[in-house]
């Protein structure tokens, strides 16, 4: 064929496939960006010894931390007494902007509560890539551990799992995947 179709003449389809795809798949890819996840948020009851883990430990970094007002909407969310005080911190890592947050309660019996501190509240799954220096390091900070666990990926790839508790029984676990 001399026409259009000629092989020669293909790039002059280029934009017309362009377009198709993305009227096509367009209303599908603005659909799956219509959710961002933002970041988790753990309540933690010493922000100090908290940072211990998730800085010292995981290797994120902090970006700011401030004290929340007093009646904020924290403490609706969160169904707060009114006594406690509140900070609140904002951690990254090199490569994700604020990806975990950690909200200081204090001045209250939250964390004592109806034997509730020995609950986990939360948990977190990081991919890390020093396995082998995030367990040496939460081992020596004393966190909880629990065994490590080898799993197969859905295409066929292995990797290696271990949870860990935080200082208030929140649960971290990290992952790394071996090509």
């Amino acid at each position: 064929m001399q026409g259009l179709f000629n092989i020669r003449n293909l790039w002059r389809l280029a934009p017309y496939a362009f377009f198709c795809a993305l009227m096509v798949g367009g209303a599908q890819a603005v659909a799956q960006d219509e959710v961002r996840f933002q970041r988790s948020n753990h309540l933690i009851s010493d922000l100090d010894t908290a940072l211990s883990v998730y800085r010292d430990v995981l290797g994120l970094k902090l970006v700011a931390v401030r004290a929340l007002p007093k009646g904020g909407y924290a403490y609706e969310l969160f169904q707060l007494p009114a006594e406690a005080d509140l900070r609140f911190a904002v951690l990254s890592s090199d490569s994700q902007s604020n990806i975990l947050a950690l909200t200081e309660v204090k001045n209250t019996s939250f964390f004592e509560a109806g034997g509730q501190s020995a609950l986990s509240r939360v948990g977190i799954v990081l991919e890390v890539q020093d396995f082998d220096g995030v367990i040496a390091r939460a081992k020596t900070a004393g966190l909880t551990m629990f065994a490590e666990n080898a799993f197969t990926t859905s295409d066929g790839g292995a990797g290696r799992q271990q949870g860990l508790l935080d200082f208030d029984h929140n649960l971290i676990v990290i992952y790394q995947i071996i090509k």
